[in-house]
């Protein structure tokens, strides 16, 4: 088993690459190594969140966020699970009709 964090938990930073930074350093000094990507602003490119995860020793085993908004941009939240070497694309708040 292994422990991690999401980032979610860091929201506010996650609107832009500084604050992805910012928010990746702060989870890295707690000593953590193992995150769950969620809630990015999807303005900020896969590619450069792949980075920020390299530059502070993070590794990301899965990406998640809702139904509705991994529906509305599947390939960008595929590509950054791709880029970032998640294993897993969780989606929460799956619509009744679909459980």
């Amino acid at each position: 088993m292994e422990a991690g964090i999401q980032v979610s938990s860091l929201k506010p930073l996650l609107v832009n690459v500084a604050g992805v930074d910012m928010a990746c350093e702060t989870i890295a000094r707690m000593g953590v190594g193992t995150v769950q990507l969620q809630w990015i602003d999807r303005s900020v490119p896969p590619g450069e969140i792949a980075a920020l995860l390299e530059k502070w020793g993070l590794k990301s085993v899965s990406v998640q966020d809702l139904y509705a908004v991994v529906r509305e941009d599947l390939d960008y939240y595929v590509e950054l699970n791709r880029l970032t070497g998640g294993r897993w694309l969780c989606i929460s708040r799956i619509p009744e009709g679909y459980r």
